[in-house]
């Protein structure tokens, strides 16, 4: 598609290439000729060109021929065609050209002038049309470019902030003077709204189609206001600044709004205050510029004392990606991303974004919005929506298939499923999974829960493998991944899933997604009550003095159960003591993909267990693998930090285990009893046993404790003991092989 366009000139008669080479002289193209129609069609297989002159009487094979095979290649389908002959001038011949393919007809002899009309005409349009294939192409690497962008920004905001989710929430369970408890309770407050924010941000392109949903709920806007100063309060207390707010007296206590969308207007403009303002001060006010029963028009000012910025500088502001001065992303930092989310947001709302500035002189954004108005009576008395809700409805009919390589992450979904009364059965990877369901049939289960990145076979090739069993074109299967990025949701989507949940995930999302689906395949709620499971009691948190450890959080994930949680902590310990130096290893033999997936299955682990600043840090080091520069200094930094974390994780968590909980009763190992063999005929309960675990069923843990009930200070009762701590780990089969081959022996 580069140089100049090329035009094809095909004649058997070498005088009639001539003359129209001679008629296109001083046209801008460049001209190749061809003397037969075999010819011309290898020609245009090596060469693309703006427009064929075609003859049509010509030996072997005519020019209505060559014109229909030129049509039927895709490759030349689109080269406009101009027949030239003498001879074939007939009403009927040209219909006859035309359906062939041809664009245009020319009779003989030629005149020059129409000749060159035409052919300038063809090239025109030909120019017109590579310059408009350019520009897409140049779109789609612009929007490579700036997904590649996003996901860079989404990485370096999450760090922090999974860092002040987790520190708040253990500071949180310490009996802390109150001072200090309001301030981690404002740091909280923060990273919760930032992070909730940033799975929107990550999809821009979401937000300029309009596609962004925003919510109409009662909120205080005095609290929103408060919330986003107290968060950049210190950065303005560190740079000297004085912070203030001033708010219309006639603001009513609660307005119908999206108050997480008005607050990142909020922080985008006083964060891009902080940034460009040195000295001097930074104030918020609210106005009322007019008022209801039902509406409120809202003025929301951001003015600081900063450097200012010209006329063309405010030009450019709303622009995406762009800075006002080129300069600034060098001095202060930044994407040029905050302001132009602000626009979006503000038209979003059906309101409007202005500034008004001058170098040197401060600046001021004003924001009009017009927000609905309601009484407290009509507001939630709580925060926690999900807690107001109730507890989650159960489905103990429900049949669902999980599929997941990580045993912690088997464990912790069979915790909730079975909080709701669900026992799921297992697969260890996407082949395992493929084969269970061809074997059960389409109807056997109501929901398959599909890790991503598994050996042997990933959560992708294995939902394409199962779409393509008859029968299992519509059963519900469910992306269970870190990844969490807008376009590799769109991915997995496209792969023939049908929805998707980020690690880790909070219960609220993962019983909302269970009922969704479920009710899709006609699955009803059980009336029936469920003995509750145990609550988590932050008084009685015995890992809450753990240092980065957000232990609360995550025994609610794990249904309030303390064994359990104490039983993963321990694995933890035991698996992480050389989990760095394996990296180092594996990196050191050119083993980098292999050292990234490793890293990717501990950050979903870590995650898990409310480790955010270790998920934190091996989130950046999977990036830095993934970027192949586990070598620089940034990626030795970030592994020695990785050890350095792993060490004192380990170090808090052994010092309280030691204290609370026995190994014995969370540390099992799954190794064969010493005791003698069970003789005799195999128990009824023993033999249902053996084929729930070859099934990976979820109930076999239950089976096994009815079973060491029924045969207490038997051959069993050491085998079953042994096989409960393998099953317990999620590990089927070595429980199987522990109870299997003790047929009846006497």
């Amino acid at each position: 598609m580069n140089g100049v366009p090329k035009i094809l000139v095909v004649d058997d008669l070498a005088a009639n290439r001539l003359a129209i080479r001679t008629a296109l002289r001083g046209v801008e193209a460049t001209i190749v000729e061809a003397s037969n129609g075999f010819d011309a069609l290898a020609i245009t297989l090596e060469e693309e060109f703006a427009l064929i002159l075609l003859d049509v009487q010509m030996p072997e094979m005519d020019g209505f021929e060559v014109c229909e095979r030129l049509s039927a290649n895709p490759q030349t389908a689109d080269t406009p065609v101009i027949f030239i002959t003498a001879a074939h001038n007939s009403p009927e011949d040209r219909i006859h050209g035309y359906r062939t393919g041809a664009t245009d007809y020319l009779t003989k002899p030629i005149k020059d002038q129409l000749l060159r009309a035409k052919t300038q005409v063809f090239l025109r349009l030909y120019l017109q049309n590579r310059a408009l294939q350019a520009a897409l192409e140049a779109a789609k690497i612009a929007d490579r470019v700036k997904n590649a962008f996003l996901a860079n920004v989404s990485h370096e905001l999450r760090t922090p902030l999974n860092a002040v989710i987790g520190l708040s929430a253990l500071a949180l369970n310490h009996n802390d003077a109150s001072r200090q408890r309001e301030y981690l309770e404002k740091i909280r407050d923060a990273g919760q709204t930032l992070l909730a924010i940033i799975n929107d941000l990550l999809d821009l392109t979401k937000i300029a189609a309009g596609e962004m949903r925003l919510e109409k709920t009662p909120f205080s806007l005095r609290k929103t206001v408060a919330r986003a100063l107290s968060v950049i309060g210190h950065h303005a207390i560190e740079k000297g600044l004085n912070l203030e707010s001033r708010i219309d007296e006639r603001l009513p206590e609660w307005l119908v709004g999206d108050p997480l969308r008005i607050e990142q207007i909020l922080l985008n403009l006083l964060n891009n205050s902080l940034k460009f303002t040195e000295t001097g001060w930074i104030v918020v006010r609210i106005a009322i510029e007019d008022l209801d029963a039902q509406q409120a028009g809202l003025l929301i000012e951001v003015e600081d004392s900063g450097i200012g910025m010209s006329e063309s500088e405010i030009a450019r502001i709303y622009q995406p990606f762009v800075q006002a001065d080129p300069s600034i992303t060098r001095k202060h930092g930044g994407t040029g991303l905050g302001l132009a989310i602000c626009k979006q947001l503000a038209e979003g709302m059906q309101g409007s974004i202005e500034v008004s500035s001058q170098p040197g002189q401060g600046t001021c954004f004003r924001v009009r919005l017009r927000l609905g108005v309601t009484t407290a009576s009509e507001c939630p008395t709580g925060e926690d929506s999900a807690v107001a809700a109730g507890p989650p409805a159960h489905y103990p009919a429900a049949r669902v298939l999980v599929v997941d390589d990580q045993p912690l992450n088997r464990e912790l979904v069979f915790e909730l499923l079975g909080s709701v009364g669900i026992v799921p059965r297992f697969a260890e990877n996407g082949q395992q999974a493929v084969d269970i369901l061809r074997e059960a049939g389409p109807q056997a289960f109501d929901l398959v829960l599909m890790d991503i990145q598994m050996p042997v076979l990933d959560g992708l090739a294995a939902t394409g493998r199962i779409r393509a069993l008859p029968g299992f074109a519509t059963l519900p299967i469910v992306a269970m991944t870190a990844h969490t990025m807008v376009h590799e949701k769109e991915v997995y989507l496209a792969g023939g899933m049908n929805d998707h949940l980020g690690k880790p995930f909070s219960l609220p999302a993962f019983f909302a997604l269970l009922a969704r689906w479920l009710a899709v395949q006609g699955v009803t709620p059980s009336t029936a009550v469920l003995p509750a499971t145990s609550a988590v009691d932050a008084g009685e948190n015995e890992w809450a003095a753990i240092g980065g450890l957000d232990s609360a959080t995550a025994l609610r994930r794990f249904a309030g159960n303390r064994a359990r949680y104490g039983h993963w902590l321990r694995e933890f310990v035991d698996e992480s003591a050389g989990f760095a130096a394996t990296i180092d290893t594996l990196l050191a033999g050119g083993a980098s993909e292999s050292a990234r997936q490793a890293m990717h299955a501990f950050r979903g682990r870590v995650g898990t267990l409310g480790m955010h600043e270790l998920q934190a840090l091996a989130e950046a080091l999977e990036q830095v693998l993934r970027a192949g520069k586990a070598n620089s200094p940034a990626g030795r930094a970030l592994r020695r930090q990785l050890a350095q974390s792993i060490e004192a994780m380990s170090a808090g968590i052994q010092a309280v285990l030691a204290k609370t909980i026995p190994r014995q009763a969370t540390h099992q190992a799954a190794r064969p009893p010493t005791g003698g063999k069970p003789t005799g005929p195999v128990p009824a309960s023993v033999a249902t046993l053996l084929r729930l675990l070859q099934d990976a069923d979820g109930g076999s843990v239950t089976a096994i404790e009815s079973c060491l009930a029924e045969l207490p200070n038997s051959d069993w009762e050491p085998l079953l003991q042994a096989a409960r701590a393998a099953a317990q780990k999620f590990d089927f089969e070595t429980a199987r092989q522990l109870l299997a081959g003790h047929e009846e022996t006497g």
